[in-house]
């Protein structure tokens, strides 16, 4: 089964053009944002003294005061993001809706299939390949500049859009 949904932005304007059998092609980059969790344990040394130090059950007398002395471990869970970047094509009426109502920074949800694409190098004579979307369907979630907040409390038909 080779079948792939993305939800992202648009990293420049759409390329449309018409094959010369009339059928219109769109190009576009995605930028789908992945949040990757890391954990990293932070070591402290913890020096304490009096009441305190007699508490952790493990302390020593020095000069008539108790101390205590050991080390802490604190797990700490950071999100870091990253950027995946796709190339998505699409084809005829999906691409002139696409080519028309979509910009740079507009955030699309995508349906299609991963497509491996081979050819062989002029220059060096060797053979390349590279995996592309091509998306049969373009949900649009926003336009550019809009955030999700306004799509959630606007409804759809209020869009204007043929679709």
């Amino acid at each position: 089964m080779n079948v792939v949904c993305l939800i992202g932005r648009l990293g420049k304007d759409p390329e449309l053009r018409v094959t010369q059998g009339g059928t219109s092609v769109a190009k576009f980059s995605l930028a789908v944002d992945r949040h990757d969790e890391a954990k990293t344990t932070d070591w402290f040394e913890v020096t304490c003294f009096g009441k305190v130090a007699e508490n952790t059950g493990k302390y020593m007398k020095k000069g008539g005061t108790s101390v205590a002395k050991f080390s802490l471990a604190v797990d700490r869970h950071d999100e870091a993001k990253t950027t995946d970047w796709f190339e998505v094509t699409c084809f005829g009426k999906v691409a002139e809706n696409t080519g028309q109502y979509m910009r740079k920074g507009c955030m699309v949800g995508i349906t299609g299939r991963l497509r491996q694409d081979t050819w062989t190098d002029k220059q060096s004579g060797q053979n390349r390949s590279k995996v592309t979307v091509a998306a049969s369907q373009v949900d649009f979630l926003t336009r550019a500049g809009e955030s999700n907040q306004t799509v959630q409390n606007t409804p759809q038909e209020d869009y204007g859009e043929p679709f």
